[in-house]
């Protein structure tokens, strides 16, 4: 897996939180670093707790991990929405 600061050289791509770090590529792969646990999965919807409390879910349709490590994690499928909580 590919460290989080490599994904963002050149891209724009990136949301920054306190606590963690998430970038969307064109609804098609979502990276996310600084979670503490994944609280829901499901085909429509992923959702992590952050490591500051809140939560991030992701929606969609045919949403799985690709990608995990205890730093970051990779969400494939349509992805429609991001919601911090």
């Amino acid at each position: 897996m590919y460290s989080f600061d490599s994904l963002l050289d050149g891209s724009g791509l990136v949301s920054s939180g306190v606590q963690y770090r998430y970038m969307n590529f064109g609804g098609k792969a979502f990276y996310l670093a600084g979670f503490k646990e994944i609280l829901l999965l499901s085909p429509e919807c992923v959702v992590f707790r952050l490591k500051d409390r809140d939560q991030i879910s992701i929606s969609g349709e045919n949403l799985s991990l690709k990608e995990m490590d205890t730093e970051m994690v990779m969400v494939t499928g349509v992805i429609r929405l991001v919601e911090v909580k």
